[in-house]
């Protein structure tokens, strides 16, 4: 039974084969390829979108096979021009086409606050504001502004059509502004060491930070600050200036005055006063036997005044001789000084002496030396006067030298001793020479 089963299987799959070989056999021959051509495109930018025909092809880069024939391309990009081609395919060909699409540009006018700033897109320099920048492509640029004494800025714009974009700024300064006022209109105002004028000014694009400010004028003690100043800052500053005191010398001939400046007694001249203010000022000067004088200054600031007196005697003057020298003279009381010996004069008479500063008027003169009478005598002194007073004392007797002899001793005035002798007056007007040779002992007289 199992075998005649395996017998009909076989003869059914032989049958199948043979069924099978006949259809087979019975099959249409298979078409020819279409004809065709490959195209590769490529853009700049990539990505560009391709349109062959009317029908969307991708995106270059790419590699498209064509029917043959006439084919019209079309390459496009957002912000791009499009760039349009027509294509004719050989069957089999094979064609490379690169395409360059031009942007679409438009136009920013830039502005700032101040104007002048240095305007750039994208890195790329376009002047000083206002500035009109053209062939702007579509898309987003940065639109900057620089300008010296300012922070930069940076504006982000968006160009998304062929429209004029405007783009303005305001720029915050960097620096500080300061206005200085001073109380002095000659001043010499000086800021970080720069000269900004006299009195007043306004110094502008200053660097923030630590500013040094001075001022300065004749007369008055130089200013000096420090301030602090902040990015942007606008600060005052007033300033007012210390006068710098005056001296004062004043000088007087003769030396010796009493000095007054304003009624009150400073001392005597010649005299300096180191600090004193600035202004009209009332000098007065006295000197006993002088008129007083007096004179109206004006000192200046910081400078010294040198104010000079000759005064005028408001007296007389007396010139005396005395026989013999070495006479003391005292006027009316006073001692007046002491003749002394003439070079040139006749033996025994002084050189004259000259008494200043007397009173006009009858002046009481008294000669004094010892061992002479002595004398008094009136003078006549008239002001602005040099009288004239000769004065001639009588010597007393009285014996100062004694001399030892063989004869005895004798007594007398000394005149002189030399190695011969020794000559005495021995009475008034008596004179006598004693031998060396006769001489025992000798010397002055000794006192009982």
């Amino acid at each position: 039974m199992m075998n005649v089963k395996r017998t009909a299987f076989a003869s059914l799959a032989a049958l199948a084969l043979v069924v099978s070989a006949m259809f087979v056999q019975a099959a249409p021959p298979a078409p020819p390829p279409e004809p065709q051509g490959v195209v590769t495109i490529e853009s700049t930018p990539d990505h560009a979108e391709i349109v062959i025909d009317r029908a969307t092809r991708g995106q270059t880069p790419a590699e498209l096979t064509l029917a043959p024939g006439r084919h019209l391309l079309v390459v496009r990009a957002d912000g791009h021009r499009p760039e349009y081609r027509t294509i004719d395919v050989d069957d089999g060909a094979r064609i490379s086409l690169s395409v360059a699409l031009r942007p679409y540009t438009s136009v920013i006018l830039a502005s700032s606050d101040p104007e002048g700033a240095e305007v750039t897109v994208d890195g790329v320099s376009y002047g000083p504001s206002p500035a009109l920048v053209s062939s702007v492509p579509i898309g987003t640029h940065r639109v900057g502004f620089s300008m010296p004494g300012y922070k930069d800025k940076t504006v982000e714009v968006q160009v998304v059509d062929r429209s004029p974009r405007k783009v303005s700024a305001t720029l915050a300064s960097d620096t500080a502004t300061l206005h200085v006022t001073c109380a002095v209109p000659e001043a010499q105002l000086f800021v970080n060491g720069v000269s900004a004028g006299q009195g007043t000014a306004t110094v502008s694009k200053i660097p923030a930070g630590e500013v040094e400010v001075k001022a300065e004028a004749k007369g008055y003690r130089p200013y000096v600050a420090s301030l602090s100043l902040a990015e942007g800052e606008e600060s005052k500053l007033d300033i007012q200036l210390d006068m710098l005191p005056s001296s004062v010398q004043v000088v007087t001939s003769p030396p010796g005055a009493n000095v007054r400046i304003d009624g009150v007694l400073r001392g005597t001249s010649p005299l300096t006063i180191a600090e004193i203010a600035p202004g009209n000022h009332g000098i007065s000067v006295s000197l006993e036997g002088h008129d007083p004088d007096r004179r109206e200054v004006v000192l200046e600031a910081g400078v010294k005044g040198v104010v000079d007196f000759t005064l005028v005697p408001n007296t007389g003057s007396l010139l005396v001789t005395t026989e013999p020298e070495g006479v003391t003279l005292v006027v009316d009381g006073r001692d007046a000084g002491v003749t002394q010996a003439a070079k040139d004069a006749a033996p025994g008479v002084s050189a004259p002496l000259v008494i200043d500063g007397l009173v006009p008027g009858v002046r009481k003169v008294q000669a004094i030396r010892p061992g002479y009478f002595g004398k008094d005598a009136d003078v006549v002194v008239e002001r602005g006067k040099t009288a004239t007073l000769s004065i001639k004392l009588k010597r007393k007797f009285l014996p100062d030298y004694e001399v030892h002899t063989a004869l005895g001793v004798f007594k007398g005035m000394l005149e002189s001793k030399t190695g011969e002798g020794v000559k005495m007056e021995t009475r008034p007007g008596v004179t006598t020479f004693y031998p060396a040779a006769d001489i025992i002992s000798q010397g002055p007289v000794k006192a009982q």
